[in-house]
This record gives C-alpha cells, structure tokens and sequence, in this order.
C-alpha cells in the first residue's frame, strides 16, 4: 500500500507527513536523524490494524529545518497542534527512540491521547555520546537493510533521508547535533510522572544505544505503565514488524 502524503504547518515550520490504512489513529514518532520513509514496512503492517499517521519530526527527514533551538517543549507543541488540526480523536502514540520523548512532551499536552507506545525511548537522563548513539542506530539500520531482500527496500530511503538532512544542515550540523545531544542527555524525567493515560514501554534486550536498563527506570516513573522486554537491538522494529504491530494491537484493544 502507497501512502498518501500531505503537509502540515505550525508557526512557519513544515513539515510532511505520510498517512495509510483503516481503523483507529496511531501517530507514529519516528527517531532522529532519519524520517519515516525508511521504515515503510512498519507503517505497511501497522496499516493493516491502524490508521497511521506518520509525520517527518522536524528538522529531520523531509521536515523544514528550525530557525531556532527547540526543546521537547516545543516538540509538544508542535504535535499537539498537528493532533487538533487533524481532528484526532482517542489517538494512540507510538515514541520511537527520539520520537518518545517527543511522544512523552505531545501526550501530557493533548486530551485526545488515549493510550502511548513508547520503544527504546529517550526520557531518562543520559549521558552516551550521541556520536556513538546515532552511528550505531545508522549502522545497525544498514546492515538489517542489506541483510535480507525485504530490507533493501529500506536502505534506499534511509541513504535518501540522509543525504537530505546533510544538504539541508551543511553549515549547521553541528549546532543540530548539540542541541539534540542536550535534549537527550538532560531527559524529560519530570514529565513521566505526568503521563495519565495506559502505557507500554517495549525495549530490545541488546540494544546498545539506549539499554534496557533505562526501560526499567522509566517503568518506575509512569504510574501503571507495562514492559516488555524483546530479543534483538535498538532497531528490532525494522526486523519484526509483525511483532511490533501485534504487541501494540494487543495493548490498545484491552480497552
């Protein structure tokens, strides 16, 4: 299934989002660097349960770049705005690495959030270069790519949506890397304990980049929230995404 694509805008900074399936709305976050598009097959199997809306997170991918520096606050914003314009009603939202805490700062904002997915998410302080977080993310992400016929059809984009990112932020890459880097690295913890709504916390138990001890402490800051512990590394989603749309399908239908 091809999805569909459109544009949204708020405060002059927009951005393309891509939308597919039937049934209820998930609003996928996906992680830094690269947008959307290299993880098509997710968004083709959670299609086949949802409909999925799944923005490119500015400055990242084909997103407009920031004229300022923005904040998991600003992030909030911006999604919780792209939630009202579309008329999202009892959305479900699934934080991908980077997009969790934008995932985490858009759901203690909007009242239509009814349930949130949070995968190898950032929240918890911490202090890993983010040199070596996104080369083993990038890295990771090619070798799955190129290791099976299915995932060459990823690599492509993704080499895409880089080269993008490196055209767009050729005089200021390094001032988008530090700003990322101080967002990660001071965390969101505070906002955790504001989350109201059911919870589900999924990280891969060899994931070098953000380990999964740091899903045990977020566990302990979100009130009821629920872990599950799966094989594989940062980027299992792009290897089983079967399992990921099974493991959410079964969460947001227990009411």
């Amino acid at each position: 299934m091809k999805p569909n694509e459109y544009f949204f805008e708020f405060e002059n900074v927009k951005t393309r989002y891509l939308r597919l399936g039937k049934g209820d709305p998930l609003l996928f976050l996906h992680g830094a660097i690269l947008g959307p598009d290299p993880l098509h097959r997710v968004l083709e199997k959670l299609s086949e349960k949802f409909e999925v809306f799944a923005p490119h997170i500015p400055p990242f991918g084909r997103a407009d770049s920031l004229a300022g520096k923005w904040d998991f606050d600003d992030y909030g914003r911006y999604f919780d705005h792209f939630i009202n314009q579309l008329n999202l009603k009892k959305v479900a939202i699934i934080g991908n690495s980077f997009g969790g805490g934008v995932a985490v700062a858009t759901t203690i904002r909007n009242n239509q959030v009814s349930k949130l997915i949070l995968n190898a998410s950032v929240g918890i302080s911490n202090q890993t270069p983010l040199r070596k977080m996104l080369g083993v993310t990038f890295s990771d992400f090619t070798l799955r790519s190129l290791k099976n016929s299915s995932g060459k059809k990823d690599f492509w984009p993704s080499l895409v949506d880089f080269v993008i990112l490196l055209k767009k932020h050729l005089f200021s890459l390094k001032k988008t890397a530090l700003s990322i880097s101080e967002m990660v690295q001071k965390g969101i913890e505070s906002d955790l304990a504001k989350i109201k709504v059911p919870t589900l916390i999924l990280w891969g138990k060899k994931d070098f980049v953000l380990p999964m001890e740091i899903g045990f402490k977020m566990k302990e800051k979100i009130k009821g929230a629920e872990l599950r512990i799966v094989d594989g590394g940062h980027s299992w989603i792009q290897a089983r995404p079967e399992e990921l749309t099974d493991l959410i399908y079964e969460f947001i239908s227990k009411g």
